[in-house]
């Protein structure tokens, strides 16, 4: 048996703190009822071109990866967002 899962869109499984998200925000100016202002904007989850996004992304891969392993799913092998696992084929499936 063999199972293959990939994360899609990995890096926006990570919610940025709260209290970074003033340094991922950035303003624009939109119109509103035909009038002109300022829109804020905020980025709540990892971007992908931060410099810290695939250090921090890797902590999470590896906390998943722990987890299918402690779920009996061993052995686990991962690169980056695509996990793949396999057995034998006379294990029971839970």
């Amino acid at each position: 048996m063999m199972a293959k899962v990939d994360l899609s869109d990995a890096y926006r499984h990570i919610l940025v703190r709260p209290e970074y998200w003033e340094l991922l925000s950035s303003t624009w100016p939109v119109y509103v009822n035909g009038e002109l202002t300022t829109g804020y904007f905020v980025n709540l989850f990892l971007p992908f071109g931060a410099r810290s996004a695939p250090a921090q992304f890797l902590w999470y891969a590896d906390a998943l990866n722990f987890f299918m392993h402690d779920r009996g799913a061993d052995p686990v092998w991962n690169y980056i967002d695509d996990f793949f696992t396999c057995d034998s084929a006379t294990s029971p499936c839970a």
